[in-house]
């Protein structure tokens, strides 16, 4: 059981630590020698660290790997395969190698080391929102794979439905750590994870703002350079910032995540240390707000919020922790955009107007507007006419379109049932985590709950015009947090069993 778990010793640790800094001390040494060498011996060294990393500390290896997938994904590849489709398609992430490898060491950590932690699947007696949420992660992983052998579709084409197993994988892993380690380890590791990756985020686009208003040179901003260079799509639109992500609606949608994540560990009275971390996520994830100017996530962030205060009806504790800190943190957030307002460019300030207009006026206010929707229409006469049954691949791909609706994307590619499915999906990870913040047996637990179940509000808010689902910074946490409160009821039923 969890209560009778030991910590890992801290000589153990500082070992560890030693160990990569004197890695670290040799690439640099072996760099003043031969430059090429140093990145040779560097790349094989850090893989053989990252190979120990996993087999002997696999809670330092998720949360490294969980703050590669939050803010380098897009940006770090090790190559580019030449495959058919729109966009960036064919690029070798290293996440991707460095998440492979993980779930093959930990697979075989049962015949290397004797060990407590093991894989665990979610079997047996589980509650019936994992039930809910598992048809569309079937449906999600069959399409693409079946259109290919149905409608001939190019064989890579079946990629985004290997993909959903990869992101389901990042629920059996959180899962497996909270069996192996307890609720309280795996949940501190994943907000404290959040807090780092956040923080760095906002001091990437700190230089981009600098850049953008002339106070540094265009080498600050090299990394975004490299990207527009070796990718065929950009989306560096300066002054709108994106961080280490690579598109400003990104960068914004990362910002709402993690806003909401700070406000829930507010709400439920958290440790104090907890509290800190909190609040500089909410002071990183603001600033990610105004300067991405993303609309999307405006409304998946009033979506969420709104879902949060409806559920305060049946919570008086909430809707007691709103009225003593939410209203403050309003007020907080308004003086320091009131701050920031002299170096807030004017066309995002307009941009943000425009969102307001939408509301009041329609869609005819905004041009974006205007556009998205006769490409929703048209996207739907082509469903009807030409793909009755669903393009079953992604529809960008079928298509040569960019959807920005996920309402949309899952209506053209599998029928409406297939988006029926998703909202059925978000709904079982709402329920989930609304259920873990009315019965979790630790603080962070109840905060991990509250804010699966307004990120749940996010996904179907700002679905509405952008698709979040395939985002890797926002699914992957999301998939995270739900194999971890999986694993707290898990260890709730122990302890009441005992």
């Amino acid at each position: 059981m969890a209560g009778e778990r030991k910590k890992p010793a801290s000589v153990a640790q500082n070992k560890l630590v030693a160990g990569f800094l004197l890695l670290i001390a040799l690439v640099i040494v072996i760099w003043f020698i031969s430059p090429r060498a140093s990145f040779m011996v560097g790349a094989g060294l850090t893989g053989i660290a990252w190979l120990v990393l996993c087999l002997k500390r696999p809670l330092w290896s998720f949360n490294v790997l969980l703050f590669m997938f939050l803010t380098i994904y897009t940006r770090v590849k090790l190559g580019i395969i030449e495959i058919e489709g729109p966009g960036n398609r064919g690029a070798v992430a290293l996440c991707d190698i460095l998440w492979l490898t993980m779930l093959i060491i930990w697979s075989a950590r049962d015949f290397v080391v004797q060990s407590e932690f093991r894989l665990r699947i979610p079997v047996g007696k589980q509650p019936l929102s994992l039930w809910i949420m598992l048809p569309f992660v079937f449906l999600a992983t069959v399409l693409p794979i079946a259109g290919i052998f149905l409608d001939a579709w190019p064989v890579s084409y079946a990629i985004p439905g290997l993909r959903q197993v990869q992101w389901a994988s990042f629920a059996i892993l959180a899962y497996s750590l909270v069996c192996s380690f307890g609720p309280e380890r795996v949940l501190r590791g994943i907000v404290s994870t959040v807090a780092i990756a956040t923080f760095t985020h906002t001091i990437y686009a700190i230089i981009q703002l600098g850049y953008s208003i002339g106070w540094l040179s265009r080498t600050w901003v090299i990394l975004d350079d490299l990207f527009s260079k070796h990718n065929v799509s950009s989306w560096f639109y300066y002054p709108r910032l994106t961080g280490l992500l690579v598109n400003p609606n990104s960068y914004g949608l990362y910002g709402a995540f993690a806003l909401v994540i700070a406000l829930a560990i507010i709400f439920v009275k958290a440790e104090r240390k907890h509290v800190v971390l909190s609040w500089i996520i909410l002071i990183c994830s603001g600033f990610a707000l105004v300067f991405s100017a993303s609309r999307s996530a405006l409304l998946g962030l009033g979506v969420s919020i709104m879902m949060i205060i409806c559920a305060s009806f049946l919570s008086p504790r909430l809707m007691n922790r709103i009225f003593k800190v939410g209203i403050p943190v309003v007020i907080t957030f308004f003086v320091l955009l009131k701050v920031m307002s002299p170096i807030v460019p004017v066309i995002l300030q307009e941009r943000l107007l425009r969102f307001i207009q939408v509301f009041s006026q329609g869609a005819s206010a905004d041009i974006n507007a205007i556009t998205r929707v006769d490409m929703w229409s048209d996207l739907w006469r082509i469903y009807v006419t030409k793909y009755p049954f669903g393009t079953w691949v992604p529809v960008s791909y079928a298509t040569g379109s960019a959807v920005d609706s996920f309402y949309v994307n899952t209506a053209v590619q599998g029928t409406p049932v297939f988006t029926f499915t998703w909202l059925c999906f978000l709904y079982g990870a709402a329920a989930l985590g609304w259920r873990s913040y009315q019965w979790g047996t630790v603080p962070l637990e109840a905060a991990i709950g509250l804010t699966l179940f307004g990120w749940s509000g996010m996904m179907a808010g700002s679905g509405l015009t952008l698709s979040p689902m395939l985002e890797p910074q926002l699914i992957v946490p999301f998939m995270a947090l739900i194999g971890a409160l999986l694993g707290c009821q898990y260890e709730r039923r122990l302890l009441s069993c005992s």
